[in-house]
């Protein structure tokens, strides 16, 4: 089966603890359910999203860890298999010392590591899902030039809404200083609790301010979410709250995928 180039699609803040490890993990299950090929790539020394996938799927040994992978030249050996449609490329700690790593190459270089890497995976997959740490370091630059699509994840709270402001800028500084070609899909607004009049305010502004960026689908407050984080992502169709939260971020991934779509056309 031959799959035309992979679109690779990060889910990115600044700020950090506000979902977007959840909201890539959940657009992994989504899109391997429907049946398209899903690389997951975990770049987070922290291993939220592995931790997800292994909490769901099961936990699996990579021939040699992400960081040694990357020093070796070949992503290959550090991908495992959780599902039909679902691979990862496993994340741990020693990516951490990836920034240190590759320091003393030159700047334009060391950025682009990660794009030259994913090359052997691009006709293998349909979709290549990024997660990175919240920060802005020589890691994140690889995950941003990577990309084609990036959408940031806002927080209804002021400190993630001033990141997320900071991070459009971020975004158009590496744009424009490599020439890249990476495409905004917009700004999904997370755990959002409609009862709290500071929360939809913060959403409100957010509304004038990226305008038709800000994503129509919202990942509202729920219980179920965090259970999973922990947990492993359930599917019981039996049971009220896994129904509620997989629909939701059915939409989400939906709107993700169209506004991809709408982006391709123009």
């Amino acid at each position: 089966e031959v799959i035309s180039m992979a679109k690779k699609i990060l889910m990115y803040s600044m700020k950090g603890g506000i979902g977007k490890t959840t909201i890539q993990s959940m657009n992994a299950w989504n899109l391997a359910k429907d049946g398209h090929k899903v690389l997951a790539v975990d770049l987070d020394p922290q291993a939220n999203l592995t931790n997800i996938l292994f909490n769901t799927f099961g936990h699996k040994e990579p021939q040699r860890g992400l960081f040694d992978s990357f020093v070796s030249g070949d992503l290959t050996t550090a991908r495992v298999h959780l599902s039909e449609n679902l691979d990862l490329l496993v994340s741990d700690w020693s990516m951490s010392l990836f920034v240190s790593k590759f320091e003393s190459i030159d700047t334009k270089t060391r950025n682009l590591i990660l794009r030259e890497l994913l090359k052997p995976f691009e006709n293998q997959y349909e979709y290549i899902l990024l997660d990175v740490p919240p920060t802005i370091s020589t890691l994140t630059n690889n995950a941003v030039l990577a990309s084609d699509f990036v959408a940031i994840v806002l927080q209804t709270q002021q400190a993630s809404f001033d990141g997320a402001l900071k991070t459009v800028t971020y975004l158009n500084q590496l744009r424009n200083d490599y020439s890249a070609d990476f495409s905004m899909i917009g700004v999904v607004v997370y755990l959002l609790k409609r009862s709290s009049v500071t929360e939809n305010d913060i959403v409100k502004t957010a509304k004038e301010t990226f305008g038709d960026l800000l994503f129509t689908n919202q990942v509202l407050n729920r219980e179920r979410v965090k259970r999973w984080a922990m947990n492993g992502i359930t599917d019981n169709v039996k049971d009220v709250n896994d129904r509620n939260v997989h629909s939701m971020f059915n939409f989400v991934t939906a709107e993700t995928l169209r506004r991809i779509s709408e982006m391709e056309k123009e």
